[in-house]
């Protein structure tokens, strides 16, 4: 079966979840979305480091925003959450990719 490259690329896929599906479940704007989406797919495509610059980027951005204007109402308790989340799915993203032959 081929690959379904613009439905389901492989390099967004984990298990049993995609990227998309993480940053709707949990309501994630455009900037921490595609924080999320270079950090679950570093290593995948391309060259990690630089798929790791880029979610720098974008959470830098994201950052920035805050300053400029209203920023947005995280609690430190969903902070802390929201950093144990990114790091548990980027674990699993790391297992993953031990298990691949």
């Amino acid at each position: 079966m081929a690959e379904d490259l613009i439905n389901h690329p492989p390099h967004y896929q984990g298990k049993g979840l995609e990227c998309i599906e993480v940053i709707e479940a949990f309501g994630l704007g455009y900037n921490l979305g595609n924080v999320v989406k270079y950090l679950l797919r570093a290593g995948k495509k391309e060259d990690s480091q630089e798929d790791l610059k880029k979610a720098a980027w974008y959470l830098n951005r994201e950052i920035g925003k805050g300053a400029q204007s209203n920023p947005p109402d995280y609690s430190p308790v969903k902070m802390n959450w929201l950093k144990k989340e990114l790091w548990r799915l980027r674990l699993q993203v790391d297992l993953q990719l031990l298990d691949t032959p």
